[in-house]
C-alpha cells in the first residue's frame, strides 16, 4: 500500500492549515461515534426500562373492563344492583336499561317522553318493586320493570326528582327533589311535603340507617346534611351551612361551625350509610361518624390527588380485603385495612366525570358510572395494586428522618433568627427609645437688587447691596 504524501500538492502555510483540517476531521468523527454508543446505550435502557413498567403494570392488576357495550347515547345518571344480583339497571337520560347477569346487551325497560328526560334515582323494594325518579314524577314497577304506573308528579316548572328512598318497616316513600323533600305512606295516593327549608331547596342525596327499633333518616339539603327520625316533622342540621335559612324560620338556629367555609369553597356532594358508619363526600374530602352523625371526623386524604369526593361505596369486607371505594371527577381510589393512603386505580379508563360507584352482592366486581360509559373490575385482582405498603408502625417508616427539635434548630439556623439573636434585637429596641429624635436644620438665601429707570431721552439701571440671610434650627423629639 502505497502511502500518499499530501506535501507533494501543498507546501509551507498550506500543508499545515491541511493538517489541521484533517486532525479536526478525525477528531469529530472519533466524538461522534462516542456519542452513538453514548445515545444507543441510554435509548437500549429506556427500552428496557419501558417495557419492565409495562409489564409490571400489566401483571399487577386488572384493568377497568368496559361494558357499556350497546348502552350508547345520551348521559348516565344512576345505577343499582337488583336485590338477588341477577340485574343490574342504569338510569340514563334516555330511560331505565337494565341488563341480566349473563347477558352482554342492554335491555331498555323504561322509556322517558316529554322534555324533562331522564332517570335520576333508582330504589329497589323487596323482590319485584322498583322506584324511579324521573324529570316527570316517580314511577313504580311490581312486575321487575314489565309495567310501569306514575305514583307522583311534576307539577312545578324547572323541578325533577333526584332521589328516591325507601322505608320498609313504615312502607313509606322519600322522594327527594330540586324543590324539596316529599313522602308518602299510602303507595302514592297521598303525598305530603317537609316543612321549611326541607320543603323548598334541592335535595342532592338520602341514606336511611335502619336498626332493631329505630330508624333514621339522613338528608342532604341544600348544602347542609340534615337527620330525621320516624317522625315526618322534626329535623335537625348536623353537618354543613344555613343554605336559604333566610325564606325559612323553622329551620335549626344551630350550626355545626367546624365545617362552615364558604359556600362556593365546601360542597356537600353524597351521604351513604353502610356497616353502622355514616360517609359524607365533600368538596374538602371525606368525612364519616360513628355516632350518627353527632361527631364528626375527617378521614385520611393520603394518596388522594384531590380533596374532593364525589361519591363512595364503602365495605367491611369484600372478598378477603376490607376496603372503602372512593371516586373524585377524574379518578377511582380505595382505601384498604391496615393501609396509611389511598391508592389510585382507574388504569384503562378513558371515559371521566364519574357519577356513581356500586360492587356487586357477590363482592367480585365493583361498577363505576361515569358520564357516558360503565365499567367494572374484579375486586379480587386489587390485591396487586399499586403495592402493598408494609403493614406495621408508621413512626418506623419514617425512621431515617430528622427529629422534629433536629429540624427545628436547622430551620432556625437558615433563617438566622435563633432565639439568642431575637432577644439581642429586642434589647437594641428598647435602648434605642431612650435616644431621642434629632433633626438639624440650616438654611441659607442670598438675593441681588436691580433698579431700571428709562425716559424718552435716556436710560440707566443701578445695582444695589447684596442681600445675605443664613439660619439654622435643631429639634430633639421622643417617641
Amino acid at each position: 500500500m502505497c502511502k500518499l504524501d499530501y506535501s507533494d500538492y501543498y507546501s509551507g502555510n498550506h500543508y499545515n492549515l491541511f493538517l489541521i483540517a484533517v486532525i479536526i476531521v478525525e477528531k469529530c468523527n472519533a466524538i461522534l461515534k462516542t456519542l452513538q454508543r453514548e445515545v444507543m446505550k441510554k435509548t437500549c435502557i429506556f427500552v428496557f426500562l419501558f417495557f419492565v413498567c409495562l409489564s409490571g403494570k400489566c401483571f399487577s392488576a386488572s384493568d377497568w373492563r368496559d361494558v357499556t357495550n350497546n348502552l350508547a347515547g345520551g348521559e348516565f345518571y344512576s345505577i343499582k344492583e337488583g336485590p338477588a344480583g341477577n340485574f343490574l339497571y342504569v338510569g340514563t337520560s334516555y330511560g331505565l336499561y337494565k341488563v341480566g347477569e349473563r347477558r352482554k346487551e342492554w335491555e331498555g325497560v323504561f322509556l322517558c317522553k316529554g322534555k324533562d328526560k331522564g332517570v335520576y334515582g333508582i330504589c329497589l323494594s323487596g323482590k319485584n318493586e322498583i322506584y324511579i325518579g324521573t324529570g316527570s314524577g316517580l314511577y313504580k314497577s311490581v312486575d321487575r320493570a314489565a309495567s310501569w304506573r306514575r305514583i307522583f308528579k311534576i307539577r312545578e316548572p324547572g323541578n325533577r326528582c333526584t332521589s328516591v328512598e325507601f322505608l320498609p318497616h313504615k312502607n313509606r316513600i322519600y322522594l327527594g327533589t330540586l324543590k324539596g323533600l316529599f313522602w308518602t305512606e299510602d303507595g302514592g295516593k297521598a303525598w305530603h311535603r317537609k316543612t321549611g327549608i326541607m320543603g323548598n331547596c334541592e335535595i342532592k342525596s338520602i341514606t336511611t340507617d335502619i336498626r332493631q327499633g329505630s330508624s333514621s333518616i339522613f338528608i342532604i339539603c341544600g348544602n347542609g346534611l340534615y337527620k330525621t327520625g320516624e317522625s315526618t316533622t322534626g329535623y335537625e342540621k348536623i353537618f354543613g351551612f344555613r343554605y336559604g335559612e333566610e325564606n325559612s324560620s323553622d329551620d335549626e338556629s344551630e350550626d355545626t361551625g367546624d365545617y362552615a367555609e364558604s359556600e362556593s369553597t365546601f360542597l356537600l356532594n353524597e351521604v351513604i350509610f353502610k356497616n353502622g358508619i355514616l360517609y359524607l363526600c365533600t368538596s374538602k374530602g371525606l368525612y364519616i361518624s360513628d355516632s350518627s352523625g353527632e361527631t364528626w371526623r375527617r378521614f385520611n386524604d393520603a394518596g388522594l390527588t384531590k380533596a374532593e369526593v364525589k361519591c363512595v361505596y364503602p365495605e367491611k369486607k369484600i372478598g378477603c380485603i376490607g376496603s372503602i371505594f372512593a371516586a373524585a371527577e377524574k379518578g377511582v381510589f380505595i382505601y384498604r385495612e391496615g393501609k396509611y393512603a389511598w391508592e389510585e386505580i382507574d388504569t384503562g379508563m378513558d371515559s371521566w366525570n364519574i357519577k356513581k360507584l356500586l360492587a356487586d352482592a357477590s363482592h367480585d366486581y365493583i361498577y363505576v358510572l361515569c358520564k357516558n360509559k360503565i365499567y367494572k373490575m374484579n375486586i379480587r385482582d386489587l390485591e396487586d395494586v399499586a403495592g402493598d405498603l408494609p403493614n406495621k408502625d408508621i413512626s418506623s417508616v419514617f425512621g431515617h428522618e430528622p427529629t422534629v427539635d433536629e429540624v427545628r434548630t436547622m430551620a432556625l439556623a437558615y433563617a438566622e433568627v435563633q432565639p439568642d439573636k431575637i432577644e439581642r434585637w429586642r434589647r437594641q429596641a428598647k435602648l434605642k427609645a431612650i435616644l431621642p429624635k434629632v433633626v438639624i436644620g440650616v438654611d441659607c438665601s442670598r438675593s441681588d437688587t436691580y433698579e431700571i429707570y428709562t425716559s424718552s431721552s435716556q436710560s440707566y439701571w443701578l445695582y444695589g447691596p447684596r442681600d445675605k440671610t443664613e439660619g439654622w434650627d435643631l429639634s430633639l423629639s421622643w417617641d
